[in-house]
């Protein structure tokens, strides 16, 4: 740890819902005062869903803080006390009408650590099978879906096709996973 920090003050300044935001004046080292803001988040889930040939499901969401569309993993927010494994298993059937056999824990990580306590789990599954037509999520906000080949996923982060940090993080430590995995039978 760098030096002692003492909060002084803590303040609730914004409730959003499924987050709120505090503004919290901080005793550093030294003995100066700061005021940090900080989104209060539930913490969050995400799948990357692998099929039997190894092709990756990713969805595509308007996503509103990008103004964009994104191509992504599967992904949700945890309810509150909710398992993440269970959150995994709910978000992947909600987002793509597909259940998955196995669910593996590849990492946890804060998704944005200086503005923000939301931490993601980041799972693989695999054993896909579907049980459902594709949904509407979000009120209305339509989803799609789409495969992407073994082979496709890690160009489409570097040429930017995939520019979803969750996603990035998961597709490329899964992709690391399986490669140990193939040097492991060597």
């Amino acid at each position: 740890m760098i030096g002692h920090r003492k909060v002084l003050e803590s303040e609730q300044i914004l409730d959003a819902g499924f987050f709120t935001v505090l503004r919290e004046a901080v005793e550093l080292p030294g003995g100066k005062v700061k005021d940090y803001y900080t989104a209060k988040h539930p913490g969050a889930v995400a799948v990357v869903p692998v099929d039997e040939d190894g092709r990756v499901l990713m969805v595509r969401q308007f996503r509103q803080a990008a103004g964009d569309t994104l191509l992504e993993i599967p992904a949700g927010k945890l309810d509150p006390g909710e398992d993440p494994w269970m959150c995994g298993r709910r978000e992947l059937e909600e987002e793509t009408g597909y259940q998955c056999e196995h669910l593996e824990l590849l990492t946890k990580f804060y998704a944005s650590p200086g503005m923000t306590d939301e931490e993601i789990h980041v799972f693989v599954g695999t054993g896909l099978k579907p049980v459902a037509e594709m949904p509407t999520h979000d009120g209305g906000e339509p989803i799609t879906s789409e495969w992407l080949l073994s082979d496709e996923v890690i160009p489409a982060i570097e040429d930017g096709r995939i520019v979803d940090g969750k996603s990035i993080v998961g597709i490329t430590l899964y992709k690391v996973k399986q490669r140990e995995q193939v040097h492991d039978l060597d």
